[in-house]
């Protein structure tokens, strides 16, 4: 039914359309439509008498949501939102306290590069508001050091607009948290609304520097490992296409379990230094030339920096991140789907011929790894390898596995066999502890 606006009427839902955001209609009503465009998958978050109109429009728009019982969660459960569908997460929270409650997750989700988007509100900033006004935290300070980008509206008209570019950055680029800061009392106010949300960024590519890449892959002789990382979340197929082609041995990070499944021949578990699997320490051993793909090199995932000298090549969306931690032969910022898209496409000049020894050995090594996770060594009170083994054996392949932060991270990490991309996830940089916990309930609403 239509609900009495101030300056005439507005139909709730009729403008929560997919191509834009478009009608008269209140602030927190163009919120909520801006989401429907966006196909959130949920909204997680508390209401609070500062917002209790944009979650009205939530209800009204038929905009999914969950309500947590600690803003702590909110964030952490957008995060889990996002590792598990693919999706820019979203997350909504009063002022003061409820933001302050959310850095935690909004800094791993920052660290981890996992798409959010926040929608915080904020006080009354006018010229001539009230002071001393309650949860009148100066928002803007907090929120800047832990997110990708803030926008901040000043005006109704502004909301779609800034709902729109924030998803837009949150998952261009190496994704990450963006906020979206919103006085409360532009959730009432109306306005004509003509929005259509923004084309993705185009993804940075450097032919120059493509092509010295594919000048050394051309000589057959060199003997090439792959690191993937998270940044390979979206290419498993072409990665593990590209790692056949070349006759790679693969091995993730941390946070990239699964970008190619446990069980492929090629692959050899997380880490290729002494922090890894055997099975990855001594199968790069023979390697010559490290391709190191939508990884960052972080200090989890290399045991504060211990890695190998070897020659890498390093690939990363994110120019920040190359050649950074180890020293590179080459840079590329590249999207990962873009660049493995490319080699196959040069697969004639740069492709090797089936290594049955290397397979062999990698199966032998593997196999190695599994018995010793799977005996019982540690005989007083329970074995964590073999608890984490067994474990692993009850749990179907389309499971979720949850694992906090502590030497747990690591033991999960070798022990635990994942056959697909997000099916496996850990706060691995930032290491906020507890976060396993409203990460599972989150990704469990939206999966």
């Amino acid at each position: 039914p239509p609900q009495a606006e101030a300056g005439g009427l507005v139909e709730l839902g009729r403008y929560a359309r997919r191509d834009g955001v478009r009608g008269r209609m209140t602030g927190g009503q163009a919120a909520a439509a801006a989401l429907r465009c966006e196909a959130a998958p949920c909204v997680f978050g508390v209401p609070g008498a500062q917002n209790n109109d944009l979650w009205d429009a939530f209800k009204a728009y038929e905009v999914p949501y969950m309500l947590v019982a600690h803003e702590a969660s909110a964030s952490v459960m957008a995060d889990a939102s996002a590792r598990a569908t693919g999706q820019v997460g979203a997350f909504a929270v009063v002022p003061g306290p409820g933001l302050t409650n959310c850095l935690t997750g909004i800094g791993e989700a920052l660290y981890d590069g996992v798409p959010i988007v926040g929608i915080v509100t904020d006080i009354d900033r006018t010229p001539n508001a009230p002071i001393g006004q309650v949860h009148g935290l100066n928002h803007e300070a907090l929120l800047r050091p832990v997110v990708k980008a803030l926008f901040t509206v000043r005006h109704q008209s502004e909301i779609p607009g800034a709902i729109f570019q924030a998803f837009r950055v949150a998952r261009s680029g190496e994704p990450g948290p963006v906020g979206v800061l919103i006085p409360y009392p532009l959730f009432t106010e109306v306005w004509d609304y003509n929005h259509a949300p923004p084309p993705p960024l185009p993804p940075p590519f450097d032919e120059n520097a493509y092509q010295r890449i594919v000048g050394h892959l051309r000589d057959r002789r060199k003997r090439i490992g792959i690191y993937a990382g998270n940044g390979c979340v979206e290419a498993g197929p072409a990665l593990t296409a590209v790692a056949e082609m070349l006759q790679a041995p693969v091995a993730t990070s941390v946070s990239g379990k699964g970008v190619i499944p446990d069980g492929h021949p090629l692959a050899v578990g997380w880490g290729y230094g002494k922090q890894g699997t055997r099975a990855a320490e001594k199968a790069f051993k023979d390697v010559d030339l490290v391709l190191a793909v939508g990884v960052r090199y972080s200090e989890v995932s290399t045991a504060h920096y211990a890695v190998p000298k070897t020659d890498v090549i390093h690939v990363d969306v994110n120019p920040e991140n190359l050649g950074r931690n180890v020293p590179t032969l080459h840079c590329l910022c590249s999207d990962s789907r873009v660049f493995f898209d490319r080699l196959l496409g040069d697969a004639g000049s740069i492709c090797r011929p089936t290594n049955a020894a290397l397979q062999r050995k990698i199966h032998d090594l593997r196999q190695v790894d599994r018995c010793e996770a799977r005996t019982v060594r540690i005989e007083p009170c329970v074995d964590p390898m073999f608890f984490l083994s067994q474990l692993r054996c009850v749990l179907g392949p389309e499971e979720l596995i949850f694992v906090d932060v502590t030497a747990s991270t690591h033991w999960a990490s070798e022990t635990i066999d994942v056959q697909a991309p997000r099916r496996y996830f850990t706060p691995t940089d930032n290491h906020s502890m507890g976060w396993a916990i409203p990460a599972s309930i989150g990704a469990q609403r939206v999966r």
